[in-house]
């Protein structure tokens, strides 16, 4: 049912591109879209702080206002792109908003990620964005690794911990919001807003260390960590547990007993599974880690090869698991817009310590989740997923006179649970 006709919105394209800017691996050249806005924005907004759209502007490029589908809520927003590759940009005027230590959430749906080439969302405390923030949703080229997919509804939300400053932006002073967007010129997309809220940070800033597959060098990371009194969350492959190379029952126990959680992965990628047979495989998890005394962290998941859908693979994760980890995306907020899609940063052999530190130092200012993804550990690390021992012991001594508050993943969640924010 049409409640009103589509509008064109013309703009004027500047004489200099400016760039989405990203540090992950993008699809596609991320370049922009089309777009457009419906006119209640006002109400969309529930938080401690409201915000009212004063304008709705067509910087340059092309956008267009599309007719009210009926299986959205009354109020949302719609962007539309022209399908001809042409970028577009356009900003909203609110009423004054303090970013500092906030968790700013939305709900989003495009009809395909096959076209899209980029997107990102701006923030500015002046109408010529000359300075700001941006926050750009990560693309890859295999679709399942994607927060973002084709025709769900995905709850995406985030702190300036996730952003990147252009210029000298006042996290304090915002009033312009903008939406950059673009198409790869094969068709036209349709990308839908609805929920926006801008709540405060409720929680301190939390770090936990994650080590996926189970490997015998966790047991290293383990022994170094607990000098400090941390603890972090082994993924473990149920069926690898004793095999050469990976953690006997043994030292998963000592690594329990020094408060880690002993969490659920596996080999094969979810996606690779029908889903009947995937659900044998999530039972049969479960049960091997019930059986050797994990259950109070087994309910928690790292995504093999950080793969996932919307068709069968989250319904079944939501039902087994109370969290699930992908394998990038930056750092979480707290609480999650999805805890079933929990954010990492992913550390490699290229990482420094001061790139951890400033991450460290970021969600700390924000109130902010960072969950720290490691592999191997290598005296001299020999291809991307090793880190070097010796700057592990550097990363454990830093974290700690960072004293930022590190917890493994279950107990974050328990907390999250204890204050009734999720």
């Amino acid at each position: 049912m049409t409640l009103f006709a589509a509008t064109r919105v013309l703009g004027t394209e500047p004489e200099i591109f400016p760039p989405i800017t990203t540090s992950l691996k993008p699809a596609a050249s991320l370049w922009l879209l089309g777009i457009l806005l419906f006119t209640l924005f006002p109400a969309l907004l529930h938080a401690n702080q409201s915000i009212a759209i004063r304008e709705l502007q067509s910087q340059w490029g092309t956008g267009w206002q599309a007719p009210m589908s009926m299986d959205l809520p009354e109020e949302w927003m719609r962007v539309g792109t022209e399908g001809d590759g042409r970028p577009v940009f356009i900003q909203s005027e609110t009423l004054k908003l303090d970013l500092q230590k906030k968790i700013l959430s939305f709900q989003m749906r495009i009809n395909s990620i096959d076209y899209l080439a980029g997107i990102e969302l701006r923030f500015a405390s002046d109408k010529s964005f000359e300075s700001y923030f941006s926050i750009p949703l990560p693309l890859y080229t295999v679709k399942s690794f994607n927060l973002l997919q084709a025709d769900a509804w995905h709850t995406f939300s985030f702190g300036l911990g996730n952003a990147k400053m252009t210029g000298e932006p006042k996290s304090d002073a915002i009033r312009y919001l903008g939406i950059y967007l673009q198409d790869n010129a094969l068709a036209p997309l349709v990308f839908d807003f609805t929920d926006i809220k801008v709540t405060s940070a409720q929680m301190p800033a939390m770090l936990s260390y994650t080590f996926d597959d189970g490997y015998d060098d966790h047991m290293l990371a383990a022994k170094i960590m607990a000098r400090y009194g941390h603890a972090g969350t082994a993924y473990i492959i149920p069926q690898t547990i004793g095999k050469t190379g990976y953690l006997t029952e043994a030292q998963l126990k000592e690594m329990q007993r020094l408060g880690w959680g002993i969490s659920s992965h596996h080999a094969t990628p979810f996606v690779d599974f029908d889903a009947l047979t995937l659900k044998t495989e999530i039972e049969s998890v479960l049960q091997i880690l019930e059986q050797g005394g994990f259950s109070n962290s087994m309910r928690h998941l790292a995504y093999p090869l950080g793969q996932q859908n919307r068709t069968y693979v989250q319904a079944m994760t939501r039902t087994a698991f109370d969290t699930a980890r992908i394998a990038g995306g930056g750092m979480e907020t707290l609480p999650p817009g999805d805890r079933w899609l929990l954010r990492t940063y992913n550390v490699m052999h290229d990482t420094s310590i001061e790139d951890l530190r400033r991450e460290v130092r970021l969600a700390k200012a924000n109130n902010q989740w960072l969950i720290l993804m490691f592999h191997y550990l290598a005296e001299k690390p020999a291809n991307d997923l090793e880190f070097s021992e010796a700057q592990f012991v550097e990363l454990v001594e830093m974290i700690d006179k960072e004293e930022i508050e590190v917890k493994p993943v279950h107990e974050v969640y328990n907390l999250i649970r204890e204050h009734s924010i999720d």
